[in-house]
């Protein structure tokens, strides 16, 4: 009693609260519509949506049937109410997301007969409460009276047991192309025929085209008619079609190639404008690296070149007229590497001078690979090429990778961040988790198939070109070579390979090693000038 009014009325609201936060929700309620009735209260406009929004928990949190039907009669009366304007977005919200908890299947049909009429206001949020009622309940599509956005959404997710048999009934039912594409998309091989026939009326122009020709295709394949998935690829790729469309068919044209020439034909893709794949979901970002919009391989075409083609291959693709000249380049420098690694002499020479016409610049560097009369002097040459380019390495470089230019070597650090890059680690198949059907290598021999599993076996068994090997190779040159000019450059970036490139417990012995002969034997090199620490 005497208490100041305004701070008994923050008192009162105070005490209401602490009622809600600790779960007893009805008195909660009672005390917020006391509040309510106050007339001199701070609180008096908010309480009576706090009232109803204690009556609604009571209901969802304590099986309160009645505090729930209270609380929305409660939430409508403020909708109602036009005095208390500045409450109706959030009873409006409130009541939505109570309605989410309490009434999933009636509001899962009202979100989905809205969301597929022309709506001028942001649907957003009822975006995301349609997809919030889609995960948590996918059972509810599989229901007779489904919303069929819902069921649409279910099937074509994959998050129903059932949506093979789902997608195949509403077809039959209406007949849309919309629902032709989860139809193929999850069918048994038993249906395919039906769906197949189906799918080939689909024309050119319709909305749903390109995603029937996709599923298609991939049905097909699974029904191993391999030839009519090819004319439904080649049907597609003749017409327009979206960016993204056009490389997902090429990515299912590449599987199905017949021979080498179509394999490089169905190669390459362009990347999508400011997309990137980030976190297993498209992000808007500018595209990284030099790729841009030219096209280039996509992780397929890596692997099969990485995993499975003979270096035969290699050189014919190094001066195939279906690549364009920037990814020969990134072939024949790669691939010039393997036929080191390899031993293969012949098929060495032949890549560095597709490296030198296709990279003018680069018949310096390639020189002395190039002239060398004997093995050993081809060895060094090509440890000096790969302190000279150290993003060298005998797997192709991705979209994300910086390609290898020998006429202007990029910074010692390989990728577009300045973070340290290393191509040299074990290319298992857990790297390469997309892994080909065996018909999907029938464009080669099985004489290229044997050789190529053979060359990627020899060259995962290689020792990777790494600080302590290239400084170890340079060092035994450089004490049996001492005129030679290339030495002391050399050395010093072998120093410098101890620093930027991959290391083990040696390393700091023979950056060392390296850096005293260079300043003991060369005090007047440039590159003595240059080199100012050894690394451990």
């Amino acid at each position: 009693d005497g208490m100041d009014p305004v701070l008994a009325a923050h008192r009162r609201y105070q005490i209401a609260a602490a009622w809600f936060y600790a779960g007893d929700l009805r008195k909660a309620a009672l005390s917020f519509q006391e509040i309510a009735a106050e007339k001199d209260s701070p609180w008096r406009e908010i309480a009576p949506y706090l009232a109803a929004r204690a009556l609604l928990r009571a209901g969802l949190l304590n099986g309160d049937r009645e505090a729930f039907r209270e609380g929305m009669e409660r939430t409508q009366a403020i909708l109602d109410d036009p005095r208390q304007s500045d409450w109706h977005e959030p009873s409006r919200k409130l009541l939505e997301v109570w309605r989410l908890r309490a009434e999933p299947e009636v509001r899962l049909k009202e979100l989905g007969s809205a969301l597929v009429k022309p709506r001028k206001e942001d649907i957003r949020q009822s975006v995301i409460d349609f997809l919030y009622l889609v995960d948590g309940h996918p059972e509810i599509a599989e229901a007779e009276d489904a919303d069929e956005l819902a069921a649409w959404v279910v099937t074509m997710t994959g998050h129903s047991a059932l949506s093979a048999e789902v997608a195949t009934k509403w077809w039959r039912r209406r007949q849309n192309p919309a629902w032709l594409i989860p139809a193929l998309a999850t069918a048994k091989v038993e249906d395919s025929r039906e769906l197949m026939q189906a799918a080939a009326k689909i024309p050119p122009g319709s909305p749903a085209y390109e995603s029937v020709a996709y599923y298609a295709i991939r049905l097909a394949k699974r029904a191993g008619h391999r030839e009519e998935a090819r004319r439904f690829a080649d049907r597609a790729l003749n017409h327009e079609l979206l960016h993204s469309s056009r490389n997902w068919i090429l990515a299912e044209r590449f599987d199905l190639a017949r021979d080498w020439n179509e394999f490089l034909r169905f190669s390459l893709r362009r990347p999508e404008p400011n997309v990137v794949e980030y976190d297993g979901s498209e992000a808007e970002e500018e595209t990284p690296g030099p790729a841009k919009d030219a096209p280039v391989f996509d992780s397929d075409a890596l692997h099969q070149f990485d995993a499975h083609l003979p270096l035969t291959l290699w050189v014919d693709a190094s001066r195939n007229k279906a690549l364009p000249p920037h990814m020969q380049a990134r072939i024949a420098v790669s691939g010039w590497m393997r036929a080191v690694l390899l031993g293969r002499s012949e098929e060495a020479r032949s890549l560095m001078q597709r490296v030198v016409e296709l990279q003018p610049g680069a018949a310096e560097v390639a020189k002395g690979f190039l002239d060398a009369r004997e093995p050993g002097e081809a060895r060094f040459a090509s440890v000096y090429v790969s302190l000279w380019a150290p993003t060298v390495c005998p797997y192709l470089p991705g979209v994300w990778d910086l390609p290898v230019n020998l006429a202007s070597p990029r910074a010692r650090f390989g990728d577009r961040d300045g973070r340290r890059q290393s191509c040299w680690y074990p290319h298992r198949n857990d790297f390469n988790p997309r892994q080909p059907h065996p018909e999907d290598t029938g464009f080669l021999t099985a004489k290229q198939r044997v050789a190529g599993a053979q060359e990627a076996a020899q060259i995962e068994s290689a020792p990777p070109w790494q600080a302590t090997y290239l400084l170890k190779e340079t060092i035994t040159w450089a004490r049996a070579h001492a005129d030679d000019p290339r030495v002391p450059r050399a050395l010093h970036m072998a120093v410098a390979a101890s620093r930027y490139r991959g290391t083990d417990a040696d390393t700091g012995k023979y950056s060392k090693q390296a850096f005293d002969l260079l300043h003991r034997r060369y005090p007047k090199s440039e590159w003595n000038a240059r080199t100012s620490y050894w690394y451990k």
